[in-house]
C-alpha cells in the first residue's frame, strides 16, 4: 500500500527526478546558492553581535526593543520579498534576480560599517532595510531553484542549503566578536565581513544556473494564485503555524549574548553563545532534511518546534558556563531543524500544477511579519530591567502552540490524500 508521499509523483515522474540529482549543474548550482545563502543569511541572523555592541556602545542611548527593530526588519524584508521574487523566478528572471539581490547586500553591507555615533537611522536604513532588500531577492529564488533541481532529494538538498545559513552565522559571529572587540574595531570589523561576503557572492553567483523547464508556462495573477492557496486548508494551517513560531524562534539568538553577560559568564563564552548554538544548527538542518524525506517533512516540523519551545525555559537556567553550552547545543539542533524542515513542508502542501515560487514567496509572508513584530514584542515584553522569564515564556508558548497547530495541519492533510485516493 503506497503512502501519501509516494502518491505524489507518478512513475515517469519519478525516473527524471532520480536523474536530476546526478546532473552536474544541480550540485553546481547547490554549492553557489549555498555560498550566497552563507554570505547573507549568516550576517543576518548575526545580528545578536550587533545587538550587544549597539545596546553597549554605539547606539547606547536606545534601547533593546528599538534596536532589535533593525534585526528583525532585515528578517522581515528577507522573507515577505519572496512573493516578488518567487513571481520574477516564475518568469524566468531567476539568475537576474539573484544578482541583483548580492548587489544590494553588499553594498548595504559596506554601508553599515559607516554608521555614527548614536546613528540609528543609519543603522536602520543600511542593515534593516538594504541588507533585508538585497536577502529578499537572494533567499526564495535559491530556495525554489535548488527544490526545482533536486526532485526526489528535495529535503535533503534543501537541509544542506539551509545549512549554509547557521554556518555563516558561525563564521560571522566569532569573526565580527574578535574583530570588533579585540581588532580593529567596528567600521573595519564590518568591511572585513563584507570582503567575505563579496567573495562569496561572486562565486555563487558564477556557479548557479536555473532549470529551463521553470519558466511559468501558465502565469496568474496574484489574487487567483492565492484563492488557490487560501483554500488548501493543510497549507494555510502550516503558514499559521509558521507564524506563531517564529514570534519566539528568535528569543536565543538575539539575547542569549546579553544574558550570558548579565549573569556573570565570561565576555569570551558569552561572544561565543551564538556560534555554538549555530555551529549546532549545521546538523539541525541538514539532518532533519534525510529525516523528512524518509518520515515525512510536516511529523519532523511539528516535533522539532514543539521541543524547541520546549528546551527555551532552559535558557533560564543557564546562569552557568556548562549550562549555557549545553543550552545553545540542543535549541541550536532543533530550532534549525524546524527551520530546515519548513520550506520541504510547504513543498508537499502545495497544490498540483501550482507554482513552487509562489508557493513558497506566499510561505515566506507570514513568517516574514511575525519576524518583524516578535522580537520587538520580546523586547518590551523583557523590558529594561530584562525580566528573562516573561521573553522565554512568551517565545515557549509561540514555539509549542506552533508545534500543536501542525499536528492538525498533517492531520487533515494525510485524511485528504486518503480520501482523494
Amino acid at each position: 500500500m503506497s503512502t501519501p508521499r509516494e502518491k505524489e509523483v507518478t512513475p515517469t515522474d519519478n525516473d527524471h527526478r532520480d536523474k536530476s540529482c546526478f546532473r552536474g549543474s544541480a550540485w553546481l548550482s547547490l554549492l553557489g546558492a549555498f555560498l550566497i545563502q552563507f554570505s547573507s543569511i549568516g550576517p543576518i541572523q548575526a545580528y545578536g553581535v550587533f545587538q550587544d555592541f549597539y545596546k553597549t556602545e554605539l547606539l547606547s542611548s536606545h534601547s533593546n526593543s528599538a534596536i532589535s527593530w533593525i534585526g528583525t526588519m532585515a528578517l522581515f524584508l528577507e522573507l515577505t520579498g519572496g512573493i516578488l521574487a518567487g513571481q520574477l523566478y516564475d518568469h524566468g528572471y531567476g539568475r537576474e534576480i539573484i544578482l541583483l539581490g548580492s548587489v544590494i547586500f553588499l553594498l548595504s553591507f559596506f554601508m553599515v560599517s559607516l554608521v555614527h555615533v548614536n546613528g540609528y537611522y543609519q543603522a536602520f536604513l543600511a542593515q534593516g532595510v538594504g541588507m533585508g532588500l538585497g536577502a529578499s531577492f537572494i533567499f526564495t529564488p535559491t530556495i525554489t531553484m535548488v527544490s526545482n533541481h533536486f526532485l526526489s532529494r528535495k529535503g535533503l538538498a534543501l537541509g544542506i542549503l539551509s545549512a549554509s545559513g547557521p554556518l555563516g552565522v558561525v563564521i560571522y559571529t566569532v569573526m565580527l566578536n574578535q574583530l570588533i572587540h579585540f581588532g580593529p574595531g567596528f567600521p573595519w570589523s564590518v568591511r572585513a565581513a563584507a570582503f567575505l561576503t563579496a567573495g562569496c557572492m561572486i562565486i555563487g553567483n558564477l556557479l548557479v544556473s536555473v532549470p529551463s523547464t521553470n519558466k511559468d508556462t501558465n502565469p496568474s495573477t496574484l489574487a487567483s494564485s492565492m484563492r488557490v492557496f487560501i483554500t488548501n486548508p493543510p497549507y494555510i494551517i502550516h503558514l499559521i503555524a509558521g507564524f506563531v513560531a517564529q514570534l519566539g524562534s528568535f528569543f536565543p539568538l538575539f539575547y542569549v549574548q546579553i544574558f550570558a553577560l548579565q549573569h556573570g559568564i565570561s565576555p569570551k563564552l558569552a561572544f561565543y553563545g551564538v556560534a555554538i548554538m549555530n555551529a549546532s544548527g549545521i546538523l539541525g538542518r541538514s539532518l532533519p532534511g534525510h529525516a523528512a524525506d524518509r518520515w515525512g517533512a510536516i511529523k519532523v516540523w511539528a516535533i522539532c518546534t514543539f521541543l524547541s519551545g520546549a528546551l527555551t525555559y532552559v535558557l533560564l537556567l543557564s546562569n552557568n558556563s556548562p549550562g549555557l553550552i549545553l543550552f545553545c547545543i540542543f535549541y541550536g539542533f532543533f530550532w534549525s531543524a524546524a527551520i530546515s524542515v519548513y520550506m520541504p513542508v510547504v513543498a508537499v502542501l502545495t497544490p498540483p500544477g501550482q507554482n513552487m515560487g509562489k508557493s513558497i514567496g506566499f510561505a515566506c509572508v507570514p513568517i516574514g511579519i511575525s519576524a518583524l513584530i516578535g522580537n520587538p514584542i520580546i523586547g518590551a515584553i523583557v523590558g529594561n530591567d530584562e525580566h528573562w522569564w516573561k521573553g522565554a515564556t512568551f517565545a515557549a508558548v509561540s514555539l509549542m502552540s506552533a508545534g500543536v497547530l501542525e499536528v492538525i495541519s498533517g492531520h487533515l492533510y494525510h485524511r485528504h490524500t486518503a480520501v482523494t485516493n
